[in-house]
């Protein structure tokens, strides 16, 4: 229970250092003028005991900030949860927010100028939180209900800005006038004694004081009684009053809406027009919605309206009305804001997102008008007026506009039509790097090609042509060509050296490339040499914590993870961690901490990391390493939330929701199989059994075993694991659940099988309830775990890692000439292994006793290639093309090689 505290103010409004300073002083004015007290500095350690509550300014960017996330925490320990009510200043990632934060609704201050009305949007919630009584308005009469209002704060400011008087709010049917005077009686509750809402021609007998009175509906004078003193009058109409009565009260008018044709006619009586100017102003109304919407913000303003006028009865005037008209409108301006006008209007799509400070002018003119979504033009008879002429300096201007406010790729679908449009006016090399970027975060590498292409032609010698370079080796990986991307960036590296310097940041970068491509491509050595140079060139130019070098340090330990160097990539992994000052970056760095801990056979130090991370990628990591240990039930259900949280964020259908599905349905495989298996022992020499999963381990004296074979066969014999001894263990993987098996022990001069394949397809077993699943009919291991599983018709080699890739597998299968088979290995992306899988026969022989063997290129048998090649399926057939070309292949077995995939089609 949180001690008594005495409250000297309502709230503290608790924002990241250099984060949301400008609208934090905007919210805390706009809720002290709500009666909120806010508490002056917003620092918390000071606050803590003196307020009710805390308003939260929260973005990914502000949490991020150490001192902040600590003050929430401290705000916590304090408050109810309840009273630390977040208000959203920038992006959010769902799937990264803290538990605090992750059920709780806010809403969104983009600006300064929204303070109004997210003050309005709080003071319900904080006034009950804190017990203020709130003074609702003391309305008489019928008032409508209050409803939220979008674009109505100039309106709101125009009423706000006289205290006493007339104002008359006039407009066409359904425009809002009648909401909007219902907002204002709100807004003014503190500032008026008493308010009256009358509906039409009624009467109400006015009292002393500041007395607010709304006349809804109304076109004619209300009655005079009401007027005078210190009374405050808004009076909703279709139409404008007497113009006599305008002049004689202290009386405003406002617009909303287009202006009805005879409510200009008795506005055009009280100003005195020459009849060629007045015929052309009520021509122009009649012209058009543009340009009535253009004439009825006019009014009011007897000198805009006289210049208006004068540009359309100019007789040397030349254009459209609508060109006169925003001529007239233009001439308000200043020689700066009518060329940012223009700009403006190649930006037309854009302006929604830009908030442009010219924006509000441009809508009290008619020129703009206020969306849901943000502010557009009137019309796009407007947008290609302006544009109409316009200069090359204005479509540079505008690219350059444009540019220094698009957001990042990942973010700009909304961006996306305008930028286009933009583009087709002028020749922008920044702006087609940005397109081509935008449609490759999407996952579509095609449609970023042509923009790259396009901005290939555009750009400079300089950076600028790296960085193209660098976005044209992206696409082509993301289309599947690692290897013509590596050749692009190789080049990219070398231009950017001899460009910019060795040690220029865009230079390391495309280093960097190369490194991730070689290891793609699993030249793992060629990848740690890469990466290396990388950290080196980093060291010697960025301060120790920089987040280039950290990123650094994280590649390099991933590459020195597969090449088996997991002590140095452990060592590197926590000097990055130690130095890393960014949040997700530290989480990345944490998550290959685990799977390199867990690879080296130390779990409870990989558990112990991912528990300190509830995000879904750290729980889904954490099921793995409880699976490698056994742990499947807690596996499963970890990885049971993660597939809940994956469906949530992106879906069922989303890569991310498959892949969590995957990972899940593997699990809930390997529990079903994690029974107890009868092994019946044939041998003299004693065996030790374990079994873990699927996996059964063998151990045996080393002096003994170390020539021995195993061979695990089911009885009767229609699947079998073999494999040989290595330091006195052997692992055996994909033992299937309940069948009863018969252990051999074999030594190299005992015979080995003669079954062939067609012997052995006769005795395909049933293993799960009453569905008939054809298992495999042998699962030949070695001792680091690689798998080749033999079936009817074919052969599939799996479970090698990257660093097996420029390596040939020989298959235990001999054909009927005598020669095993073989096959290229080949780096398959999506199941991160190198797989091979090759033809099979009736008449080959299942060497059962044996096990698969890695050959290099230069010790490849000619005649068993010369076999082996037409037997190769899927893949396999580019590997052996790609072989093709190996210096290191005997001339003979290269001469076959050669006239084998020349025949082969690509």
């Amino acid at each position: 229970m949180s001690s008594l505290r005495r409250r000297t103010h309502d709230i503290c409004i608790s924002y990241a250092p250099d984060e949301a300073g400008d609208v934090r002083e905007a919210l805390a004015d706009a809720l002290r003028a709500h009666g909120i007290s806010v508490w002056p500095d917003g620092i918390w350690a000071r606050a803590a005991s003196s307020v009710g509550a805390m308003l939260a300014l929260v973005s990914d960017e502000a949490l991020g900030s150490t001192r902040f996330r600590d003050e929430i925490d401290e705000a916590l320990r304090v408050l109810p949860a309840a009273d630390v009510v977040p208000v959203a200043t920038g992006p959010l990632d769902v799937e990264r927010l803290p538990r605090w934060l992750a059920t709780r609704q806010w809403p969104h201050l983009r600006g300064a100028d929204q303070a109004d009305d997210v003050a309005e949007r709080l003071r319900p919630l904080l006034t009950a939180r804190l017990g203020i009584a709130e003074r609702e308005p003391v309305i008489g009469g019928d008032p409508p209900a209050r409803v939220p209002l979008a674009g109505a704060g100039d309106y709101l400011g125009e009423l706000r800005a006289r205290r006493t008087g007339l104002t008359w709010i006039v407009g066409e049917p359904g425009v809002g006038k009648t909401m909007l005077a219902r907002e204002y009686v709100s807004r003014v509750r503190d500032e008026m004694e008493l308010g009256t809402w009358i509906h039409g021609g009624a009467s109400a007998e006015p009292t002393g004081g500041r007395w607010l009175v709304v006349v809804d509906g109304l076109d004619e004078m209300p009655d005079e009684r009401l007027l005078g003193g210190s009374r405050r009058v808004v009076v909703t109409s279709r139409r404008l009053p007497d113009p006599v009565l305008l002049h004689e009260y202290d009386c405003s008018m406002m617009v909303v809406g287009p202006l009805p044709a005879d409510a200009l006619a008795s506005y055009l009586d009280t100003v005195a027009l020459p009849p060629a100017e007045r015929q052309a102003v009520e021509s122009a109304a009649r012209s058009g919605e543009v340009v009535s919407r253009l004439v009825a913000r006019l009014v009011g303003d007897e000198d805009r309206l006289r210049a208006f006028t004068s540009e359309l009865a100019d007789p040397s005037a030349t254009g459209s009305i609508l060109d006169r008209a925003l001529l007239a409108v233009s001439r308000q301006l200043s020689e700066s804001e009518r060329h940012r006008l223009r700009v403006l209007a190649f930006c037309a799509d854009l302006l929604p997102h830009l908030h442009d400070e010219l924006s509000s002018r441009l809508v009290a003119w008619g020129v703009c008008v206020d969306r849901e979504n943000g502010t557009e033009f009137a019309d796009r008879a407007v947008v290609e007026s302006l544009r109409g002429g316009a200069s090359r300096q204005v479509i540079e201007d505008a690219v350059a506009y444009v540019t220094a406010r698009l957001p990042e790729p990942e973010d700009g679908e909304g961006f996306l039509p305008g930028v286009v449009e933009l583009l087709e006016y002028a020749e922008s090399a920044e702006l087609a790097i940005w397109l081509a970027a935008v449609w490759l975060s999407r996952g579509e590498p095609a449609r970023a090609a042509p923009y790259c292409a396009q901005a290939e032609e555009l750009a400079d010698q300089g950076e600028q042509r790296i960085r193209v370079m660098n976005l044209r080796s992206a696409i082509v990986s993301a289309q599947g060509r690692v290897e013509e991307a590596l050749s692009v960036e190789r080049g990219t590296a070398l231009f950017a050296a001899e460009a910019l310097g060795a040690e220029h940041p865009l230079a390391i970068a495309s280093t960097a490339n190369v490194a991730t491509s070689l290891r793609a491509l699993g030249q793992v050595a060629e990848a740690v040499t890469a990466m290396r140079d990388v950290v080196a060139r980093s060291e010697a130019t960025l301060p120790p914590r920089h987040p280039d070098l950290v990123a650094a340090y994280g590649n390099l330990a991933v590459c020195l993870r597969d090449v088996g160097h997991l002590d140095e990539a452990l060592t590197v992994l926590r000097t990055a961690i130690e130095r890393s000052e960014d949040e997700h970056a530290r989480r990345w760095l944490e998550q290959i901490l685990a799977a390199s801990l867990s690879d080296a056979g130390r779990h409870d130090e990989a558990e112990t990391v991912l528990r300190q991370d509830d995000q879904p990628t750290a729980r889904a990591n954490l099921a793995v390493v409880l699976a490698r240990q056994g742990r499947l039930d807690e596996a499963i259900s970890l990885q049971a939330t993660v597939v809940a949280d994956r469906t949530v964020a992106g879906g069922p259908d989303s890569p991310a929701t498959v892949a969590a599905n995957d990972v899940y349905t593997t699990l809930r495989d390997a529990a079903s199989r994690q029974h107890a298996v009868s092994v019946r022992i044939e041998s003299a020499v004693d065996v030790g059994i374990e079994r873990d999963g699927d996996t059964v381990t063998l151990s045996v004296d080393p002096d003994k075993g170390e020539r021995l074979t195993a061979s695990l066969t089911t009885e009767p014999a229609a699947r079998a694991h073999v494999g040989r001894f290595a330091g006195g263990r052997l692992r055996l993987k994909g033992v299937a659940e309940n069948l009863r098996y018969v252990l051999r022990l074999l030594s190299p001069d005992d015979e080995g099988s003669t079954r062939t394949v067609g012997d052995w397809a006769g005795g395909l077993v049933v293993v799960r309830g009453t569905t008939e699943v054809a298992e495999p009919l042998v699962v030949i291991s070695d001792p680091d775990g690689r798998t080749v599983t033999v079936t009817r018709t074919a052969a599939a080699v799996s479970g090698l890692g990257i660093g097996d890739r420029l390596l040939v597998v020989e298959l235990p299968i001999r054909t009927a000439a005598g020669h095993r088979l073989l096959a290229p290995l080949r780096w398959n992306h999506l199941t991160d292994r190198c797989e091979a899988t090759v033809r099979l026969v009736d008449a080959d022989r299942v060497d059962g006793d044996e096990c698969l063997d890695l050959r290099r290129a230069g010790d490849l048998n000619a005649a068993a290639v010369d076999e082996s090649v037409g037997r190769a399926l899927g893949e396999t057939v580019d590997a052996w093309v790609r072989l093709a070309g190996d210096p290191e292949l005997p001339p003979g077995t290269a001469t076959v090689l050669r006239r084998h995939t020349e025949e082969e089609p690509r």
